[in-house]
């Protein structure tokens, strides 16, 4: 019962169906995300959280990631791989001043496990995609864990991809191919203006390096 609340508070999942008046099927009941409290994981980037006042909003951001790694930790515990957490499916929201919690609104690309039958991932945007899917694998729980590493790198350096450098040699400016090929800003070109220093990450740097 914990965990099925947990989910129902943090996943925006189908509750019930929903029905016209005329009888005919139209959609699914599912819980309200409180909008008005909350931000695209993508306008989450870009803003600063207002009702915090401390230093570069860092803590916040850890919070906020540490909130998602956990949905999506228990979600892969239940052998479910979540992978299109684009910047449009995940909203960080405020539940009190010292509160803040994520929450998945977008779950019909879910790759899950059915009477021995897996419905495989349907989906996932361009600028997450892991090497395995470029290759026409079936995604596992790894394929979460790439895509989380690519969402902590955004959102503590400003918005920057790790695979966004300057590149040494024409070419190199196709996005799915320095995924593909293991290129990023750690061993690869040069960083590119407004990049926080690296340094930042501290000791997160070798989990984010292993994109």
């Amino acid at each position: 019962p914990l965990q099925f609340n947990f989910f129902l508070q943090n996943i925006m999942l189908p509750r019930a169906r929903l029905y016209t008046s005329d009888n005919e099927f139209c959609g699914f009941l599912m819980n309200r995300v409180p909008i008005e409290d909350c931000l695209s994981l993508g306008n989450f980037i870009r803003t600063k959280y207002r009702e915090y006042t401390r230093p570069t909003d860092y803590a916040v951001k850890i919070v906020a990631l540490e909130r998602l790694t956990e949905i999506v930790e228990k979600l892969n515990r239940l052998n479910v791989v979540v992978g299109d957490l684009n910047y449009g499916n995940v909203f960080i929201c405020r539940c009190s001043k010292r509160n803040i919690r994520a929450v998945i609104v977008d779950v019909d690309s879910f790759q899950f496990n059915w009477k021995g039958k897996t419905f495989v991932l349907d989906g996932i945007h361009p600028d997450i995609i892991a090497p395995e899917l470029l290759e026409g694998k079936v995604p596992t729980v790894r394929t979460d864990s790439f895509v989380l590493g690519i969402l902590l790198f955004r959102v503590l350096m400003k918005g920057f991809s790790p695979f966004q450098y300057i590149p040494e040699q024409e070419g190199d400016d196709i996005i799915e191919e320095r995924i593909k090929n293991g290129r990023n800003v750690f061993n690869t070109g040069k960083p590119p203006s407004g990049l926080p220093s690296l340094e930042l990450l501290g000791k997160l740097t070798p989990a984010i390096e292993r994109v």
